[in-house]
């Protein structure tokens, strides 16, 4: 018996509750400024969200709630390599496509006498993964399924690589008793791996992992991939949790996700000035880096012996233009809230995130109808 399919199994699904979202997030941010700003960034007095990690309804969303959708992506990456499926080539993107955007930043802000640009070199550098799967599932279907593999490993490598970069920077303090809980905690799970097959247990022992990173002062939602990863059991049982995530996910954590993150006020003052100067600098810095350095660095890595094309990497490389979590840590370290500088980059990353994910769709549109080339 053929079952019917569910609107939110299908592989548009998170694309269409995420873009939503995010559109509703705008036009409400930008004709009601103040009363999203208010909800947004409300405070949560109970105590068990004493935490400056959940301070706020916005600290919530993207810092607990995200990171079930992380679990997915852990599941989904583990499943992939049990079967064979891992991507070298997507490490040494990740690696292109952090440090050519920071390298552009720091050299046109120092050639230009651009000093907001110099100092944004962190703005540029981080991918979005929950906005760059989701359109590349509604863009990418009848490609290869390693073009997915790549993307996702790259993703998180760039996620993981842009945060620990906050913390070496100073832009975020790392508590020493919360890394060496992790470690503790991880060094469990290598030792005793059979423990976390029974579902109850790994989950204990995932919210221990995202406590510790809570307490430690690190992106707790980065818990979510770790979690994934970690997790025990049958193939059939293993699928099963990442489906009831992925529904999770799709319905809603996704489009809370899109709201509290994409609030933006467009208005004139991003392009005049010297702000307009910004915001056309860290744009554009954000599209043709992330997509060279992505490029360059697969292509680096393997020597040119790659089984993705230069026109699919070109492809991958602009969609991981799209960003908003990490970038706006970046954004909220180098300009003071809610000034020009401030708005221009948050301007900026908008810009650029709409016009990556429509050049990256339709980039990978064109390779699925079969007229891109597939080979090196």
């Amino acid at each position: 018996m053929v079952t019917r399919e569910r609107w939110w199994q299908r592989d548009n699904a998170a694309a269409l509750t995420l873009g939503t979202a995010a559109v509703v997030a705008v036009l409400w941010a930008t004709c009601g400024s103040s009363s999203y700003q208010r909800i947004m960034r409300s405070a949560l007095s109970s105590p068990l969200l004493n935490n400056s990690h959940l301070a706020t309804v916005h600290d919530v969303v993207v810092n607990l709630l995200l990171t079930i959708f992380f679990v997915g992506v852990g599941l989904e990456l583990s499943r992939e390599w049990r079967a064979g499926r891992r991507s070298a080539a997507a490490l040494g993107g990740a690696v292109g496509g952090m440090a050519l955007p920071a390298l552009l930043c720091v050299v046109v802000g120092s050639v230009l006498s651009l000093p907001d640009v110099r100092h944004a070199w962190g703005v540029p550098m981080a991918t979005d993964v929950a906005f760059t799967l989701a359109v590349f599932a509604f863009a990418g279907r009848g490609l290869p399924r390693e073009l997915r593999v790549f993307l996702l490993t790259l993703a998180v490598a760039d996620d993981v690589g842009s945060v620990t970069l906050l913390m070496f920077t100073g832009v975020s303090h790392v508590r020493v008793g919360g890394v060496a809980a992790v470690g503790v905690l991880l060094l469990v799970a290598t030792l005793r791996p059979r423990v976390l097959e029974r579902p109850a247990i790994w989950l204990v022992w995932g919210m221990a992992v995202w406590m510790s990173l809570i307490w430690a002062g690190v992106e707790p939602p980065l818990a979510g991939v770790v979690i994934g990863l970690a997790a025990r059991g049958s193939d059939i049982e293993l699928l099963r949790r990442e489906r009831v995530v992925a529904i999770w996910s799709t319905v809603f954590v996704l489009p809370l996700f899109a709201l509290v993150s994409v609030g933006i006020t467009l208005d004139a003052s991003m392009v005049r000035g010297s702000a307009g100067t910004t915001f056309l600098a860290l744009g554009l810095i954000r599209l043709v880096g992330k997509a060279a350095g992505v490029t360059l660095g697969a292509r680096l890595v393997t020597r040119g012996d790659s089984s993705l094309s230069v026109s699919q990497l070109l492809a991958l490389g602009t969609l991981c233009a799209i960003g908003f979590t990490v970038p706006m840590l970046y954004v909220a370290a180098d300009f003071p809230w809610g000034s020009p500088g401030y708005r221009a980059a948050t301007g900026a990353l908008l810009a650029a995130s709409i016009v990556a994910a429509l050049g990256g769709s339709m980039a990978l549109r064109w390779l699925s109808r079969g007229r891109g080339p597939r080979g090196s």
